[in-house]
């Protein structure tokens, strides 16, 4: 397999450069493509290019990667997720790093779910740390908070006094009852970590920003999570009442679907139309096209909520009693028949009906199905508040961190993965403080030693390239 090492137009704006060890001569960008291994000798010819426009050449090819290295203000130092980091105070207080060095582990592409420490938390003291981010990452991308971390460790720098930035407008100038790192925990009864709060008042109006949940003890309803650790944020840009349950989705235009379909005066859109009418033959009801077997209806709200609420129209005048033990279903699954059973319709509210209120603990989904052959109309309603899928810190101790960055491809697929260049990761790509004595110092034909760093140096006619390390007859 082959991989590939570039340099990107858009990237070079963010003194973005390659680094390998060549073999003496200035390679064109096709012998570049065809002949390059992994560390291996054929690279770039110094230029810049847009790999975008070469991206269907490059499927066609054998070619497993492409790696580039760049720079970034920020360096990941933990990283944790949902249901998978069963550890997360231990972890972070730990006195060693974790998983160090491997790409899933230090990616933020959701798709890779590994914890992640690195070993910088434990010299917090010593390195001169600057600024922190904690940042929260979901289908939505980053939700953020920026610290002052001059004169901090790795807890105290989690205080209001030190906050510079947050997604939250009213966040800086608000009183608040708990902000920080230790939040409110009570002999495992209370478990708020990493705790934003602006005040208590009881479960229901209970209001704050943020919270770090990682033990299933709950003395209120809001901070039931489905799994621990639980990550959840206020999704307005102000605090929100954890318990608040009474937001109502918009639901027209959301895909819905359903088992089958009765006629096109029945279709699953009919359930979300707005119209709450409760006669069939007003053309706002949907049906199935069998009422016997398994019926169901299904939306896919496209975004992941805390559902609390759910309020079902039933048909009036006929069938009420179809609707009698419908199941409903509330998940991360697009396939209904995995997701978990919120609660299903009794004979006594079908008969205090048409109109139906269902309410529950908040459960985390995409995706709601009723199991019925027909409804008129259906609302949902959800938390003002989040769940994250990671959550993260990062620290800020120079002005850039240089970063190896790579690129896969699979089919048409591509994700990438950051790997900081001071974790000793893949020294042939990422130059890392070293001297002509290690892989001649990553030049392509002279080094020489320059207040204690490598400089590469080029024979006649050859001069050096873009990325200071290869000789070419560059135009």
């Amino acid at each position: 397999m082959k991989s590939f090492f570039f340099t990107d137009s858009k990237w070079k704006k963010s003194n973005q450069t390659i680094y390998g060890n060549l073999q003496g001569y200035t390679m064109s960008w096709g012998k570049a493509f065809t002949g390059c291994d992994m560390l291996g000798g054929a690279l770039l010819d110094g230029y810049e290019h847009n790999v975008d426009s070469y991206l269907e050449e490059f499927f066609s090819q054998d070619v497993s990667a492409i790696w580039a290295s760049y720079y970034s203000e920020w360096e990941l130092i933990f990283k944790a997720v949902s249901q998978v980091t069963s550890n997360f105070t231990e972890l972070y207080e730990s006195s060693e790093g974790y998983r160090d060095g491997e790409y899933e582990a230090m990616s933020l592409d959701l798709a890779h779910r590994r914890s992640f420490v690195n070993p910088l938390l434990r010299n917090w003291n010593t390195i001169g740390i600057k600024k922190v981010k904690v940042a929260l990452y979901d289908d939505k991308g980053q939700t953020a908070l920026t610290f002052n971390g001059v004169g901090s460790d790795y807890k105290s720098f989690f205080q209001k006094q030190n906050l510079v930035s947050s997604p939250w407008t009213d966040l800086q100038h608000s009183e608040t009852n708990y902000f920080s790192v230790e939040g409110h925990y009570v002999n495992s009864f209370a478990d708020r970590r990493w705790f934003i709060s602006k005040h208590y008042g009881g479960c229901e109006v209970d209001t704050g920003w943020f919270v770090v949940r990682t033990l299933d003890t709950a003395p209120c309803d809001w901070e039931d999570c489905d799994v621990y650790p639980c990550f959840m944020y206020s999704l307005s840009d102000t605090s929100e009442a954890w318990g608040d349950g009474d937001h109502e989705i918009d639901l027209q235009g959301k895909p819905v679907s359903q088992s089958s379909q009765y006629s096109s005066s029945a279709s699953a859109e009919r359930a979300i139309d707005g119209n709450t009418a409760t006669d069939y033959s007003s053309g706002s009801c949907t049906h199935t096209g069998s009422i016997s077997g398994s019926q169901w209806w299904k939306i896919d709200l496209e975004e992941v909520y805390r559902v609390t609420a759910i309020t079902i129209y039933n048909r009036g005048g006929c069938c009420e009693e179809r609707l009698v033990g419908a199941v409903i279903r509330v998940g991360l699954n697009a396939d209904h028949t995995l997701n978990s059973v919120w609660t299903e319709v009794t004979s006594d509210q079908v008969a205090n009906g048409p109109q139906i209120d269902l309410e529950f603990p908040a459960i985390r989904g995409q995706y709601v199905s009723v199991e019925t052959v027909t409804i008129c109309e259906i609302q949902i309603f959800v938390q003002n508040i989040r769940e994250a899928d990671f959550f993260t810190v990062s620290i800020q101790y120079s002005d850039y961190t240089e970063f190896c960055r790579k690129l896969i491809i699979s089919n048409t697929d591509i994700f990438s993965d950051d790997v900081p260049c001071n974790q000793e990761t893949l020294p042939a790509i990422c130059k890392i403080n070293t001297d002509c004595s290690v892989m001649n110092g990553y030049c392509s034909h002279g080094c020489v030693a320059q207040s204690g760093e490598a400089v590469c140096t080029c024979p006649e006619p050859m001069t050096i390239g873009h990325d200071n390390l290869t000789c070419g007859q560059f135009l």
